[in-house]
């Protein structure tokens, strides 16, 4: 890449950015967040040309999805994780939702695609409105936890949008094994699976 194309890229990379950190305040609800993440998720891919192929798109579920899965149940859950953190403790049950949200807008969106690649009609349909479904469920519940949480009086609502979460990343390890990505949906199993 010369430099010019360079410069371009990363004028292009920081306007996405700054678009993006002004859609993502801890203020902003977690359906907000969801939707900027895909949104920056589309303009940085997409727009510069870069698609890649569906059957790749599966670490998304089972390495990032569940990474950020894990995350939000663990500082919602043990006060050592929290404390190392450094987060004010009225901020982390609304710092567990933006980042639930964000692994939606910006993995669990992309990784849906190395399922969705493999299916045709009923079945495309079926699995299409079961995370359509998913989402209006989601994206209801974790505003609702937001509202609650202002200052962070109940870490039980978050806690239960996080197990929401799980519960959708556990319904697509069958679809992962239907589609031939028997190893993907195993470690997305280990990695959803909540103590």
């Amino acid at each position: 890449m010369n430099q010019d194309r360079f410069m371009e890229a990363a004028g292009f990379d920081l306007a996405l950015m700054r678009e993006l950190n002004s859609r993502t305040k801890l203020t902003a609800p977690p359906s907000q967040h969801l939707q900027a993440w895909r949104n920056y998720e589309r303009q940085k891919f997409a727009v510069p040309g870069r698609h890649p192929a569906p059957d790749n798109m599966g670490y998304n579920l089972w390495t990032d999805t569940a990474r950020t899965l894990r995350w939000a149940h663990g500082v919602l859950t043990d006060p050592a994780y929290m404390k190392r953190t450094g987060f004010a403790p009225k901020t982390i049950a609304r710092r567990a939702l933006a980042r639930v949200s964000e692994a939606i807008g910006y993995r669990y969106l992309r990784g849906l695609e190395v399922i969705a690649c493999k299916l045709e009609g009923a079945e495309l349909q079926k699995f299409t409105q079961e995370r359509k479904a998913f989402r209006h469920t989601f994206e209801q519940a974790a505003d609702a936890a937001h509202v609650i949480n202002d200052k962070g009086q109940n870490f039980g609502v978050a806690l239960t949008v996080v197990r929401l979460f799980a519960n959708e990343l556990l319904a697509l390890c069958p679809w992962l094994e239907q589609v031939g990505q028997a190893s993907g949906a195993a470690e997305l199993r280990k990695g959803a699976t909540l103590q």
